[in-house]
């Protein structure tokens, strides 16, 4: 998959014949590949993972700088065990999870808002089925306004939260942002570690539907944030395809795949959009897609 995107090799611990390859420890090594990964453990620099355990609690232990080395450094793992115990099922999620649960929120979310009983405002009267002067084009109108803030929000958590990176504050920072992002660019290819669990994305909704509360009345603030969750399930969706999926390489994700995995494998801290690269245009964070041979 990297080679035909024209990104990269992957660290897997596999070699082959024609690699200067010697045995250490029980650990794969070659002049080629790094970190070196063994059926046991993950061997950097100066340090090492154990893959018998869960990696949470072993990098919450380490520097920054060397917490940095191993999420900037994506390793293909299966299997891999982030905690032990029985807090290792809560850590995987399934993609269609995502619109089994967020589909009929955004439904529902439309109907209360369309249906509700608050007085209504004089722009309102646009949104209501029962007004004569309802429109349709309205409800889209806000929809868009939601998922509009979401492409602004997918742009800026993804820049300036999930790759705080050097600004990450110890052992509490690393383990937030390890379970928030840093588990994906540490092995990119899980399929059960690319998705948002919906039991912690529950409280990030409540919170950006209160805050729009402050700004819009009743059936604005239900239809705008039913936008923003539309735009948050085809973010995840959307990753989740870009990472597995098969686009024609011509295409628009097909672009957008080469262009996330240079994100990746090339460069993190360029490259900020998932879904769309808007906001990278107007920041001037954009990553150039010309080839870079290996």
């Amino acid at each position: 998959m990297l080679a035909k995107h024209q990104i990269g090799v992957l660290s897997t611990g596999e070699t082959t014949p024609d690699r200067d390859t010697k045995e250490s420890d029980g650990v794969s090594t070659s002049d080629n590949e790094y970190p070196r990964i063994s059926e046991s453990k993950i061997q950097y620099q100066d340090f090492s993972l154990d893959l018998r355990k869960g990696v949470v609690w072993q990098l919450v232990h380490l520097t920054v700088p060397r917490y940095l080395e191993v999420v900037h450094n994506p390793v293909y793992v299966p299997n891999l065990r982030l905690f032990d115990g029985f807090m290792e099922a809560f850590s995987r999620t399934k993609w269609w999870v995502i619109p089994l649960v967020w589909v009929p929120t955004i439904i529902g979310f439309v109907i209360y808002g369309l249906q509700g009983n608050a007085p209504i405002t004089a722009i309102e009267r646009y949104l209501r089925p029962s007004s004569p002067q309802f429109s349709v084009l309205a409800v889209l109108l806000c929809l868009l306004v939601g998922l509009f803030f979401w492409t602004k929000l997918e742009y800026v958590k993804h820049r300036y939260l999930f790759h705080m990176d050097e600004k990450i504050p110890g052992s509490l920072g690393i383990f937030i942002h390890f379970i928030l992002h840093g588990i994906h660019h540490f092995v990119p290819l899980d399929r059960d570690r690319l998705v948002f669990p919906p039991a912690a994305a529950i409280p990030f909704a409540t919170l950006y539907h209160y805050f729009f509360s402050l700004f819009f009345p009743f059936t604005i603030k239900w239809l705008v944030t039913a936008g923003f969750l539309a735009g948050y399930i085809l973010y995840d969706l959307i990753h989740y395809y870009l990472h597995h999926g098969v686009p024609t390489p011509d295409s628009y994700f097909g672009d957008l795949k080469t262009y996330h995995l240079k994100h990746h494998y090339k460069n993190p801290r360029r490259g900020f959009g998932v879904s769309n690269k808007l906001w990278d245009y107007v920041y001037g964070t954009v990553l150039e897609l010309s080839l870079i041979h290996i």
